[in-house]
């Protein structure tokens, strides 16, 4: 498409043929920033892979009992295998839709999120109810609404699943707020579910920015070394 406003960190604007634009300016098109875009890649697969679901798999391994806090303080980890949740499980459904499509479209995420449910991983009875009936064809915003005797789910798993949108948007917290509320709408009508999602991924595109300033800053200092070598 054309540039119509700010472009998302990763992307550039690379001039086409045409009349200029309404204030004069030379007409472009959204291309990949070849400088940034890597980073925003390594950044986006780091809380998908690395960050989410390593952290998620330790995490459950403290709902089993004789696991000690103590021996994790002290640097002594579980015996591994260690198996990921399905708060994992739905964040790579929510990065799939990101990656292939640049973002959310509700029920392309919930018609996805109940085929690949898969209960064994954790998931909670609500959810497992919602996604069921999502999965019988029961319209996913019916289906959410009516959870919880009508109120619907003000539960954490939209917030437990939506850190890699916020690293998706890493320059733009209020983007990965309003596709917050889009994902988490799917499963979650309660406003305090939505709002758990809303804060998790502004908090990851800080998290994500910070990576990539920090990033900045450390091929400033390469550069600036090399120039008094």
């Amino acid at each position: 498409g054309l540039v119509t406003g700010t472009l998302s960190l990763g992307y550039t604007g690379q001039e086409v043929q045409g009349p200029p634009t309404k204030r004069g300016r030379k007409r472009k098109r959204i291309v990949i920033d070849r400088e940034t875009s890597p980073w925003i890649a390594k950044i986006f697969s780091w809380f998908v892979r690395d960050g989410l679901s390593v952290g998620d798999a330790l995490g459950a391994q403290f709902f089993m009992i004789g696991r000690s806090l103590d021996d994790l303080v002290a640097g002594r980890a579980p015996a591994g295998p260690w198996e990921w949740t399905d708060d994992t499980h739905m964040a790579c459904s929510i990065a799939e839709q990101l990656r292939e499509h640049s973002g959310i479209d509700q029920d392309r995420l919930a018609a996805t999120f109940a085929d690949r449910c898969e209960p064994y991983r954790g998931y909670g009875a609500g959810a497992v109810v919602i996604l069921h009936q999502i999965r019988d064809g029961v319209p996913w915003r019916q289906a959410a609404a009516a959870a919880f005797g009508g109120q619907g789910s003000c539960g954490n798993g939209a917030a437990m699943r939506v850190a890699p949108l916020g690293a998706y948007h890493p320059d733009r917290p209020t983007t990965a707020a309003e596709l917050a509320i889009r994902s988490a709408e799917v499963t979650h009508a309660h406003p305090e579910g939505i709002a758990g999602a809303v804060l998790v991924a502004v908090a990851a595109a800080h998290a994500a920015a910070a990576r990539l300033t920090a990033h900045a800053h450390q091929r400033l200092r390469s550069s600036t070394s090399c120039c008094r070598t």
